[in-house]
């Protein structure tokens, strides 16, 4: 699966704020070379956003990657604007996660709250055709009780709702 390229942004902007400054390709064969120039565009367009203070790059005039870029040294780390854009990202990825355990919980109180409302439904059934009083009574208790917890479960779930519609 091929990262977008302002993931591929993100993570190697992690990695230079976290001290690394080198970078160059894994293999020196063609393909190592190839794979290289998009963390090579990544840094050089982070550089032209203003996200890092300095770069020196090293081009290839080989014939067979002529133009490649082969070694990036990154001069002076991150820029305010670079550390502002890791901040950002950082806080959207524990929002999107924060929903995702949200909308996971949302999903299992739902499905909670439709086995309780079967139970009901079934118990209501049952006490339309029994005939003694004291199985009456008891399947209205059973009855009474399931609904205070499918109240509960609903009002948590409005809570998750209103928590998502906020964010």
């Amino acid at each position: 699966m091929n990262e977008s390229l302002e993931l591929k942004m993100l993570k190697i902007l992690e990695r230079i704020h976290n001290g690394e400054r080198n970078f160059s390709p894994d293999n020196n064969d063609v393909q190592g070379i190839s794979d290289f120039q998009a963390i090579a565009k990544c840094i050089i367009s982070a550089h032209n956003r203003g996200y890092l203070q300095d770069i020196k790059h090293w081009k290839s005039y080989h014939k067979n990657d002529y133009g490649s870029i082969l070694h990036i040294i990154v001069i002076g780390g991150l820029t305010f604007e670079g550390e502002q854009f890791l901040s950002i990202q950082a806080e959207f990825k524990s929002n999107v996660y924060q929903n995702q355990r949200l909308i996971k919980k949302h999903e299992m109180l739902k499905e909670k709250w439709d086995l309780i409302n079967e139970k009901i439904n079934r118990l209501e059934r049952e006490k339309i055709f029994e005939t003694r009083p004291e199985e009456k009574m008891r399947l209205t208790n059973h009855i009474q009780e399931a609904k205070r917890e499918r109240d509960e479960i609903e009002t948590e779930m409005m809570y998750i709702e209103n928590q998502l519609e906020s964010t």
